[in-house]
């Protein structure tokens, strides 16, 4: 199985710019996460965190990625 590593490398304006915007969904907490996870913190960390599992972080991770690769460096 590929494991696909997800990183999270933005400039502050656009970093700025995903969490004004309407790009993540709200209501699943992506701006939380998205937030976190630029400050480096692990799924597990997050999950502990926000009060989901770990493996809902890793899909909403996967969600986010796929939604802000394009903005990236």
């Amino acid at each position: 199985m590929k494991l696909i590593q997800y990183t999270y490398n933005y400039e502050p304006e656009m970093y700025k710019y995903i969490l004004s915007s309407n790009i993540l969904n709200k209501k699943k907490n992506e701006h939380k996460i998205f937030k976190a996870l630029v400050d480096g913190y692990s799924c597990k960390e997050i999950g502990d965190k926000i009060h989901y599992s770990e493996r809902t972080i890793q899909n909403r991770r996967k969600d986010i990625y796929f939604k802000t690769k394009k903005y990236m460096i």
